[in-house]
């Protein structure tokens, strides 16, 4: 299963998370797809992400981590604002599917959060994942 083509892949877990409220509130949508044994959650962020809601997204996140998920897809096409101390804390998060099975992929991206987020690199692809093609329309992490 490629992150890129998800088709046929079954949803196996949907939660709506409340990261934080208020006016300028934030949540994220977690979804896990199950595809031939494995499994790829999509993450879909929106609103305001300060100080307490990227606690929350990070304990999200490593317990999808935790539960051994091949891949993560983040779609941040919904996300209003980074806060600025939060945007370290966002790409740690993450990071770790960069060497996954599946990989990360982040879509979505206004031009200002890409610029800002500094996706770290794996060391080596491995030989049974996928290469990453860049110009697809996707904006891939690894």
């Amino acid at each position: 299963m490629s992150l890129a083509d998800l088709d046929g892949a079954r949803l196996a877990l949907a939660i709506n998370l409340e990261l934080s409220h208020g006016r300028h509130g934030a949540s994220a949508r977690v979804e896990v797809l199950e595809h031939a044994g494995r499994h790829v959650a999509r993450v879909g962020l929106s609103g305001w992400v300060e100080e307490v809601a990227m606690g929350r997204f990070e304990h999200a996140v490593s317990d999808l981590e935790a539960r051994d998920v091949d891949g993560l897809i983040l779609d941040c096409s919904r996300l209003r604002h980074v806060d600025a101390r939060s945007v370290l804390r966002l790409t740690r998060a993450v990071a770790p599917f960069a060497g996954r099975r599946e990989g990360l992929a982040v879509l979505g991206l206004s031009a200002r959060l890409r610029e800002r987020l500094r996706w770290v690199e794996p060391a080596q692809p491995r030989a049974d994942q996928e290469p990453v093609r860049a110009g697809d329309g996707h904006e891939w992490a690894s």
